[in-house]
């Protein structure tokens, strides 16, 4: 910043290393430095709702990130960030319409998609849910993310039979990878297979043998 004191990217990153360092206030006054330099620079907004947030202001946080979507109807970074708020102050249905518009704008995009389904099983509603990883993964058949939350939906509406077929596909693609291993263990718990958890913990100790949690 020394040599670009009025840069929105120079000042943004400072702003960034400050919070790091458990500085917000520092944070802040480079990150509101860098909105005066450029009021249409987003990173830096988007950080300053991010900081709301952590100090627990929400009402500003909202009023931040909704400005940005107000200018950049399709900014899909503003509505993820909106969707994280409203998702943690228990508002479901505000942080699923967010989702739901990511999707539909980046459809390819798997993380939005996978986290939309998580919270329609946090709803209760399975079916929304397994009919949206369904579509996931018929465009990215080898994705574990996509594969787990398929078989979680599956065992939602009651059919853990076709969760278990998912789940014995995702240890193959796993191989010795210890931490997925371990993961796919408690997926086949919760679809009631307790030999091919066993069988998933064993092969996560095999990768790693002093693997805490398989232990």
């Amino acid at each position: 910043t020394r040599l670009e004191p009025n840069s929105p990217l120079a000042l943004n990153l400072l702003g960034v290393a400050r919070v790091a360092a458990n500085d917000r206030a520092g944070g802040r006054a480079a990150y509101d430095k860098a909105v005066t330099a450029d009021h249409r620079f987003i990173p830096a907004r988007l950080n300053l709702a991010k900081l709301d947030v952590m100090e627990g202001k929400f009402d500003a946080a909202r009023e931040r990130l909704a400005m940005i979507l107000k200018e950049q109807p399709n900014n899909t970074q503003a509505m993820s960030e909106l969707a994280n708020l409203e998702e943690n102050l228990g508002r479901l249905d505000a942080a699923i319409l967010q989702l739901q518009r990511i999707h539909s704008l980046e459809p390819k995009n798997i993380s939005p998609g996978v986290h939309l389904a998580e919270i329609y099983l946090r709803k209760g509603e399975a079916e929304k849910a397994l009919n949206l990883a369904k579509d996931l993964e018929s465009a990215n058949s080898t994705d574990l993310e996509v594969l787990a939350i398929e078989g979680r939906a599956y065992v939602a509406v009651g059919n853990p039979g076709l969760a278990r077929v998912i789940y014995k596909r995702m240890t193959l693609m796993a191989g010795f990878d210890s931490a997925w291993q371990y993961r796919i263990a408690q997926l086949q718990l919760g679809a009631g297979d307790q030999n091919a958890a066993q069988y998933n913990l064993d092969k996560a100790l095999s990768g790693n043998p002093e693997y805490l949690p398989a232990l």
